[in-house]
């Protein structure tokens, strides 16, 4: 939860600008998936970072996405 309250921030800072990217690892990739609406693999080649958009939708009927590129891994590695 405290992930999730911490991000806040940031994808509100992210959110300022539809062109940002924020760089992260497979680990918090992977909190933020578990706690998101949906996401989405931007990128289709299983050798390179994974990018995906990941959209979270709150209790007031708020919504926001935010571009993630997780460093490191595939998106093969990310969703096993």
């Amino acid at each position: 939860m405290s992930l999730a309250f911490m991000l806040t921030g940031t994808l509100a800072f992210a959110n300022n600008s539809n062109e940002t990217v924020i760089s992260i690892n497979k680990q918090y990739a992977i909190e933020l998936i578990k706690t998101s609406t949906r996401f989405e693999l931007e990128n289709t080649n299983p050798e390179v970072d994974c990018l995906l958009t990941i959209t979270f939708e709150y209790t007031d009927g708020t919504k926001e996405t935010v571009k993630v590129l997780v460093t490191g891994s595939s998106y093969a590695e990310l969703l096993e």
